[in-house]
């Protein structure tokens, strides 16, 4: 009886929402599809067998909700030449990703091993030269910057490593300097040459702890503030694209722990959101989380990272916590095998 396609470009994000208002028997419901433009879309309806007048006020707030956000009627092109489709990869970034670990005294303890905060932003690379600043995610993908980091670090001509939060860059690695590839230089020594790099307020290079005491300084002060964690790297090694199947010379160490889920569903009436992980192509529902009120309630569908306290096998997360919306993550990073389990 009634319907509209609406689309979503912004950054890396490109998204099409649809919404009708179909006549049921003697009722009538409103259903809906989502997803990335040109993937396969789910689908859901928002209420079976309501009256007309009860499904259009419905249909009317889903549709305000959605242009709300920045969806917008019509095929919609992404303002951003540089951005890459969803899928595609860059030969320009891929970063060094880490492995957990648990053994954090050895770590701590070994001279071969310098550390350093785990930030709680996005991963991101900047390829920088005279005339602009590039940023790139974890899948390699271009994604926008905040305008106060560029002009932090655009005539640097080199590649950093990173994290973003919000306006600010946390740089903790250089993989090219002036056109050459510097992945193979020792750690400390790649570190060196990001020093001596001066960039302007919006950027900041992430401190490091060299020796044992300038380490367990840094964990306790982390962990008494209540910061994510510590990273540890070796100080001879190589920069390795991609996470290696176990261990690796990159290591990480979280005060508690997180995980990327899938938002399965709405709570009506309240601020919180079901959460599903995949298993063998099948969907695990992990339990729900409340949306603090300074965050939007996530779509149906949305990829987002929560805390948690705990969880034990064919069960729930506990005590879990809303950090916000992973745009640089799909469905694929909503794995099962995240969540660490407490013996029982």
């Amino acid at each position: 009886m009634k319907s509209v396609s609406l689309y979503f470009c912004q950054g890396s994000s490109d998204k099409e929402y649809h919404i009708q208002l179909v006549k049921t028997g003697e009722a009538y419901a409103v259903h809906f599809q989502y997803g990335r433009r040109g993937s396969t879309l789910k689908t859901g309806t928002k209420t079976n067998s309501v009256s007309l007048q009860q499904a259009e006020k419905i249909y009317n707030s889903l549709l305000k909700s959605k242009i709300a956000k920045g969806y917008q009627e019509g095929e919609v092109k992404n303002s951003f030449s540089t951005i890459n489709t969803p899928k595609e990869k860059t030969a320009y970034f891929q970063p060094q990703l880490l492995n957990p670990i648990e053994n954090v005294e050895d770590y701590l303890n070994d001279d071969a091993y310098v550390a350093q905060e785990k930030m709680d932003g996005e991963r991101r690379g900047v390829e920088t030269n005279s005339d602009n600043a590039i940023g790139f995610n974890r899948k390699g993908q271009k994604v926008e910057l905040p305008k106060a980091i560029v002009d932090s670090m655009f005539s640097k001509c080199a590649t950093i490593d990173g994290e973003i939060i919000g306006d600010k860059y946390y740089a903790f690695d250089i993989i090219s300097l002036v056109g050459k590839d510097i992945k193979s230089l020792s750690y400390v020594e790649r570190l060196r040459h990001l020093n001596l790099l001066k960039f302007g307020k919006a950027v900041t290079i992430v401190k490091t702890a060299y020796t044992k005491e300038e380490k367990w300084k840094l964990f306790n002060e982390l962990k008494n503030n209540n910061k994510e964690g510590i990273v540890f790297k070796k100080v001879d090694s190589a920069y390795q694209e991609g996470r290696p199947a176990t261990g690796g010379d990159h290591l990480k160490y979280k005060f508690y722990k997180t995980a990327t889920f899938i938002v399965a569903n709405h709570t009506e009436g309240k601020r919180s959101v079901g959460l599903e992980l995949i298993e063998d192509d099948k969907k695990v529902f992990m339990g729900k989380v409340t949306i603090p009120p300074n965050h939007n309630v996530p779509d149906i569908g949305d990829i987002i990272e929560c805390r948690y306290l705990y969880a034990y096998k064919g069960g729930a997360i506990y005590q879990p916590t809303y950090l916000g919306v992973r745009k640089d993550m799909d469905s694929e990073d909503a794995t099962l095998d995240q969540i660490v389990y407490k013996e029982e």
